[in-house]
C-alpha cells in the first residue's frame, strides 16, 4: 500500500502518554509512546493494533489489542509485493503495568515482558485474517519480511540461538 496513488496505509496505532512532565527529559510527554525499539524488543512495550487507513477518514483495525481483553501488541505490518496480504507480528503478555515517570501516571499501559509472539496473515482479497501454523507455545517470532508474495522471513528464538550480549541491558 502506497499513499502516492491513494491506495490505504497500514501501519501500528498505539496509546500515547497524555500528560507532559515539566523539567524532565520527557517534558512533552504527550508524543514518548512505550513503542518496541532498540530498547525494547520483548519488554516494556505498551499494547497496539495494526490498522489499515483509507485516508478518508475511515480506518479499520485488521488486529485489535488495546480494546480486546488479551494482553497483546499487534505490530511491524509488511505488505505483500503483490498488495493481496499483510504479515504482521502479535505479541502476547500475562499482564499489564501502569508507566510512571518520576511519579506522574503517563496514562498509558506496558507488557512487562512478552510469553510469546506469533506472526499472522491478514488476506487484503478476503478480509480473513489467520496466524501462520506451527508456532511452538512459548516461542518469539518477529520482524517479518516479505522474500516474495508466498514466502515470508522472520527473527526467532525457536532455535534457542541468541546473539552475542553486550554488558549493557538494551536487548
Amino acid at each position: 500500500y502506497g499513499v502516492s496513488d491513494g491506495t490505504p496505509l497500514v501501519y501500528t496505532r498505539q496509546p500515547r502518554a497524555r500528560t507532559p512532565i515539566a523539567g524532565t527529559p520527557i517534558e512533552e510527554a504527550a508524543n514518548w509512546q512505550h513503542a518496541s525499539d532498540v530498547g525494547r524488543i520483548n519488554n516494556g512495550i505498551a499494547e497496539s493494533d495494526v490498522v489499515i487507513d483509507h485516508l478518508n477518514g475511515f480506518v479499520d483495525v485488521i488486529h485489535n489489542c488495546t480494546t480486546s481483553p488479551e494482553i497483546c501488541v499487534a505490530q511491524e505490518a509488511r505488505v505483500s509485493p503483490d498488495g493481496k496480504k499483510i504479515v504482521y507480528s502479535v505479541g502476547y503478555g500475562s499482564a499489564l503495568t501502569e508507566v510512571i515517570h518520576e511519579g506522574v501516571k503517563l496514562g498509558i499501559h506496558e507488557i512487562p515482558a512478552l510469553t510469546e509472539a506469533k506472526l499472522w496473515i491478514y488476506d487484503l482479497v478476503t478480509n480473513d485474517r489467520y496466524p501462520i501454523p506451527n508456532h511452538p507455545p512459548g516461542v518469539i517470532d518477529r520482524q517479518p519480511e516479505w522474500l516474495d508474495n508466498d514466502t515470508v522471513v522472520f527473527s526467532s528464538n525457536a532455535g534457542n540461538t541468541f546473539p552475542y550480549r553486550n554488558q549493557f541491558p538494551l536487548h
